[in-house]
């Protein structure tokens, strides 16, 4: 059994309130959507404070996606239940959803009146190249991570590619995967 302030894999565990704390500064600050708050989620959980492991990380993220909903913030109700029910659900996504709502309420006006100026266009021409830099880390931290095996490659460039140039749904790769590496087990072990 684990001690108090561990997880069961031996991982530091937060408190309520440090884990609220954490996704409350994540939920405001994390400018760019979804994908930035992973990337920032990411480097909390995981490089930070060791909350998480990588492949935990990785695992939440997919299960994340295959919920309806924004995946960010279900990210984060995920970690909320896991580590303290309904209430740490609750409080995750408070405090991910609320401040972009308030932001979101307060900036549409001053947007409204401001958006056909030079420098806010030109701000929001400098944060998108900063987003795709941010996911990137993220992908190449999750490849070290999962990607064991030349077959581990070869599924993620089927993925890649079915949603790139085929735009399929996450929920159908994610399955498909899923599906295909329950079949890859079975044979093997049929085979043994």
């Amino acid at each position: 059994m684990a001690k108090q302030g561990e997880s069961e894999k031996g991982r530091a565990r937060p408190t309520l309130w440090q884990f609220f704390s954490v996704l409350l500064v994540v939920g405001t600050i994390a400018i760019g959507g979804g994908r930035s708050i992973i990337a920032m989620l990411e480097r909390e959980l995981v490089v930070r404070r060791a909350w998480l492991g990588r492949e935990e990380f990785a695992d939440t993220y997919a299960m994340a996606h295959i919920i309806p909903g924004v995946y960010s913030v279900n990210f984060g109700v995920i970690l909320g239940f896991r580590f303290f029910g309904g209430v740490g659900a609750l409080l995750a996504a408070i405090a991910l959803v609320f401040p972009s709502f308030l932001m979101v309420l307060l900036l549409s006006k001053g947007y409204a009146l401001l958006r056909h100026t030079q420098a806010v266009q030109g701000a929001f021409q400098a944060v998108a190249p900063a987003v795709v830099g941010m996911f990137s880390a993220i992908l190449v931290g999750m490849g070290r991570t999962l990607l064991r095996t030349p077959l581990d490659a070869i599924m993620a460039l089927f993925a890649f590619g079915g949603f790139l140039w085929f735009h399929l749904h996450p929920a159908f790769l994610l399955l498909a995967a899923g599906g295909a590496g329950y079949l890859l087990a079975t044979a093997q072990r049929l085979g043994r």
